[in-house]
Parts: structure tokens; C-alpha cells; sequence
């Protein structure tokens, strides 16, 4: 006896959904704990980093998101004009071994640090899997969290996160430029961008309204020409990991409670989000730091009760 096709969808998203929070889940604890040993780390070795201006001066936060901008702008002009040229290749290898160097030096002699870093870049080149990208990923997003927290207050964090919300904003709604820059990284084996998994690569396109549902891997009852294979994935900027992630730590620097409490918030606000990216096809894109950055607020506000 068939199953009705509707119920099946219903039956098959909610699959989807559920896969998705677990690797949500997963990669955001894995980052968390990784600053968290980057964070304590850097306080153990004592070690002083220099910044343009005092911790909790605002103008550490336009350095960061003068950079994020130049960062931005430099990745269009690479994939709108040298599209033929590895250049956006060269960029995120250079990335991967500094970064990764980065971490490994916190424990061990620069030399091999480097030399860790190079084979990290050779295997993810070679092997090509998903898994082991995103895990790359990781390593660089709670790195670059843990090192920009202990490095500056939190006041210019909170504002950092609040204009980023804005322009974030701005450029997926407004100008789309973020949704063109999303579409020069994707399947590109880098890790400008987590790929999370779906359970199935069946989704449904009407025709007429041009717009991608997600659907069961099935075909019963589903007209010929509302149906098309697609890739069964989303893919996650790792700034939404990671700008967040530098608030959560200063949290928990104050408060383990107050940190994982918030950690916990974040998770559920990007699983909402893309749950609901899930359920409204008609949104290709959506941006994931605006509704980050409102419990980042309310935590702020909290954190500021703790230091009373």
C-alpha cells in the first residue's frame, strides 16, 4: 500500500531537520572547545598581544570589521574577475597553514607547527571529504575565536557583532553581494564555508514561482515537472561560527554559566535558522549573525550584572 507523498515530505524534513541540529550541535561544541584551549592557553603562556588601541576601546572593532570589509571585497574582485586564475586557492591555503600553525605552536616547536600545517593542507587536498574539511574548518574558526577573545574587551566585541547583524543584513536582502560571494566558494573544497548534510538530494521546483522545495526521495504523486535532483546540502559561512563564538568566550571568561549558557542560545538560534530556510524555499539565502547578535546583546547586558 502506497504512502501518501505529503506525509512522506513531512516525514522526510523532519529528518532533515534533525540531521541538521546534530551537526550544528557537533561543529559548535567542537569550535567552542577549541577556543576554549586557544582562550586559556594564550592566559597560561602569558602572552601579550598588541592591539591598535586599549581592550575595551571601539576601535579595535573597526579594525576587525575593516578587515572583515577589505577581506570581503578582495574575495569578490577574485572570483568576479580571476575566475581562471587559483588565486582563491592560494588565499585559503594560506589561511589553513597560518592558522593551523597558529594552534599547533601554542603546544609545540614553530618548526613542526609549520610542518603540521602543510600536511593538514596536503590531506584536505587529497582526500577531498566533507567531514574532514569541516573539521579543518574547526580548528581554524575556534582558533581565530579563542585568539581574537583573549586579545581584545568585550565591549568591542558586542559592538562588532551588532554591525556585522547590520551588514549582514544589508548584504544578503540589499545588495546580495554576500549570496555572490556564497556562490564563488561553495563546492570548492574550502573552508570559507561549513557543508552540512541533508539525508536525502531530491528537492522539488516549481516551475512556475522558480523557487526549491524540499522533498522526499520519492516520485509517487509528484508531477514530472516539479521535481529535480538537487545537492542535498547547505552550506554555512564560517564567520556565522565564528564571529559569535568570540562573544560566547569573553561570556565564559566571566561566567563558565553565563558562557554556556549562551552557547547553548546560539545553537538553537542558527538551527531555527536554517530550519526555517528548510521550510521556506522561496529564501535561497538568509543571514545567520542578525538574530546571533540580539542574544549576544542580551547576554552583554547579563555579563554586565555579573561584574557589578
Amino acid at each position: 500500500m502506497s504512502q501518501d507523498p505529503l506525509i512522506m515530505q513531512y516525514h522526510e524534513k523532519n529528518k532533515v531537520k534533525t540531521l541538521v541540529g546534530l551537526q550544528i550541535t557537533f561543529y559548535y561544541f567542537i569550535v567552542y572547545v577549541l577556543a576554549l584551549i586557544t582562550y586559556f592557553r594564550l592566559s597560561a603562556l602569558g602572552l601579550v598581544v598588541e592591539t591598535i588601541a586599549p581592550k575595551e576601546s571601539a576601535w579595535n572593532t573597526v579594525y576587525i570589521f575593516s578587515g572583515i570589509l577589505i577581506s570581503t571585497i578582495i574575495l569578490i574582485l577574485v572570483i568576479k574577475f580571476f575566475r581562471k586564475f587559483p588565486i582563491l586557492k592560494i588565499m585559503e591555503l594560506f589561511l589553513t597553514v597560518t592558522t593551523i600553525s597558529g594552534f599547533s605552536s601554542l603546544f609545540i616547536n614553530d618548526y613542526i607547527a609549520l610542518i603540521i600545517g602543510l600536511i593538514v593542507i596536503i590531506l584536505k587536498e587529497l582526500l577531498k571529504n566533507t567531514f574532514v574539511r569541516n573539521m579543518i574548518t574547526s580548528v581554524i574558526v575556534g582558533f581565530i575565536g579563542g585568539y581574537i577573545a583573549y586579545s581584545i574587551g568585550t565591549f568591542p566585541i558586542v559592538l562588532l557583532l551588532v554591525i556585522v547583524a547590520i551588514y549582514d543584513y544589508i548584504a544578503v536582502f540589499k545588495t546580495k553581494h554576500m549570496v555572490f560571494l556564497a556562490k564563488g566558494v561553495v563546492d570548492k573544497n574550502t573552508v570559507f564555508t561549513y557543508e552540512i548534510k541533508t539525508n536525502t538530494n531530491q528537492f522539488s521546483v516549481d516551475a512556475n514561482k522558480k523557487e526549491d522545495v524540499l522533498m522526499p526521495q520519492v516520485s509517487e504523486g509528484i508531477p514530472q515537472n516539479q521535481r529535480r535532483v538537487m545537492r542535498g546540502k547547505l552550506d554555512l559561512g564560517t564567520g556565522d561560527f565564528a564571529l559569535p563564538l568570540i562573544a560566547i568566550m569573553k561570556f565564559t571568561s566571566i561566567s563558565w554559566i553565563l558562557g554556556v549558557a549562551c552557547l547553548l542560545c546560539i545553537i538553537l538560534i542558527l538551527i531555527a535558522t536554517l530550519v526555517y530556510l528548510i521550510d521556506n524555499p522561496k529564501h535561497t539565502a538568509l543571514p545567520a549573525i542578525p538574530l546571533q547578535a540580539i542574544i549576544i546583546v542580551v547576554f552583554y547586558v547579563i555579563s554586565l550584572m555579573f561584574s557589578l
